[in-house]
């Protein structure tokens, strides 16, 4: 057990403090500018990662969670809202200053909703020998074990109530925890909850599950590999489709196809990028998922996505004006060309090296770039400016309360463009 002062918070929500030898030790579970005791999860030769056991000077901004295993899911449910939004917003500011981007002043965009936001959840499951019962649980921050759970704050109560009911009848059945992996539940705005539950083995037991809710399967996932993969389909009921309504526009997902875990502060995203489309300019929708950026903001995108489901969804959200390819980014760079408004929302990693190089060799005239991760945002926004792009607007928005995690939002211009001696010419 260490005792350590803790200093700043730092990209990914931990506090870093300083040790006697010197090394940095970067605490989860702790705020600035307190005194904690923490329990070491990660030796290297120049730093240390804990979690911090006890709180021994708390900050002025601490709080008291809601959840006991709220640092599985939402490590800063220890941090009053206000203080949480400037966070964000300083974190954000540190990341592009790193790469010498001076961003404009901006603030965290919130609805001002900090509990039940998440339309999906995923629980693990854990067996007590005391009670001889299968629970929910989610996995420790740190450690290969699990916290027993029911629910989340962070979940609607449809969401929760479904997920007693199911553990209700695992326990009737006598379904063994180690037969199964996880179950994702997600819900619509109007309260509608599917399921998806993902098992080692394909007991009859199993498929006698028969849960009140609108839509659930079971997946037989290989058992060989850690993740929730989908291998053999042992059980459908009813319908696992979803649907909800953005700017009037019905969207259908699948419970486990993308799509926005906040609808509510997507759709204040969703504004921003209409607002910055160029008319009379094509757009082009990378990353696409269900379609739901494409088809809210244009009248005939062209989406591209490379999950199976999600093109399945988008095709089905799309209008006949709209077209909608199934490729990999990497493998659609064709579609880059010059007059088009590019819109970008790819995964934590960034954009592709391929696309990236290709976009800065073309120069779309407007990228909408949208991101979840504010340090790779920040690298690829770098070399973008470097091609010859201007910053036109920033915005970040706070789709994921109680967590350090962010979505921002980056409108980039051409400034200008090669003329055919290979001199920049200004745009006009």
């Amino acid at each position: 057990m260490l005792r350590v002062k803790t200093d700043k918070i730092v990209p990914g929500g931990r506090v870093v403090a300083r040790l006697d030898d010197g090394r940095v030790c970067f605490v989860l579970g702790a705020l600035e500018n307190e005194v904690v005791e923490a329990v070491i999860t990660k030796k290297k030769r120049s730093y240390i990662e804990a979690i911090a056991a006890n709180v021994l000077e708390p900050s002025m901004h601490r709080v008291s969670p809601k959840d006991d295993a709220y640092l599985s899911t939402s490590p800063w449910q220890v941090v009053a809202f206000k203080r949480e939004n400037e966070l964000k917003t300083q974190m954000i500011r540190d990341v592009f200053d790193q790469q010498g981007i001076k961003l404009p002043d901006f603030d965290v965009k919130s609805d001002g909703e900090e509990w039940a936001y998440r339309n999906k959840m995923e629980f693990s499951f854990w067996w007590s020998p005391e009670t001889d019962k299968v629970d929910l649980a989610f996995y420790k921050r740190g450690s290969n074990s699990k916290i027993v759970v029911d629910g989340s704050s962070l979940a609607p109560e449809c969401i929760n109530e479904a997920a007693r009911e199911f553990i209700a009848q695992v326990n009737e059945l006598g379904i063994r925890a180690g037969d199964m992996k996880s179950i994702v539940f997600r819900s619509s705005a109007q309260g509608q909850v599917v399921a998806s539950l993902f098992v080692k083995t394909e007991l009859d037991s199993l498929t006698k599950i028969d849960l009140s809710i609108q839509g659930f399967e079971i997946w037989l996932s290989d058992k060989r590999s850690p993740a929730s993969v989908r291998t053999k389909l042992l059980k459908m009921q009813g319908d696992t489709t979803l649907t909800d309504d953005i700017f009037g526009k019905t969207f259908a997902y699948g419970v486990n196809s993308f799509f926005q875990i906040n609808v509510p502060m997507y759709e204040l995203a969703l504004k921003d990028i209409r607002a910055s489309l160029l008319v009379n300019q094509p757009a082009i929708d990378m990353f696409s998922g269900v379609g739901s950026i494409g088809l809210s903001v244009s009248k005939s995108p062209v989406l591209i996505e490379l999950d199976n489901d999600s093109v399945s969804y988008a095709r089905q959200n799309a209008d006949a004006s709209a077209e909608v390819l199934h490729m990999p980014s990497e493998k659609a760079l064709d579609v880059v060309v010059e007059e088009i408004n590019l819109i970008v929302d790819p995964p934590r990693a960034g954009l592709n090296k391929k696309l990236l190089t290709k976009i800065c060799e073309v120069r779309p005239r407007r990228l909408i770039y949208m991101s979840c991760d504010a340090a790779t945002h920040a690298r690829d926004v770098s070399a973008l400016i470097e091609a010859g792009y201007s910053l036109d607007s920033f915005n970040a928005y706070n789709f994921f309360p109680k967590t350090p995690h962010t979505e921002t939002l980056a409108v980039l211009t051409r400034s200008d463009r090669m003329n055919s001696h290979g001199n920049k010419e200004q745009d006009s």
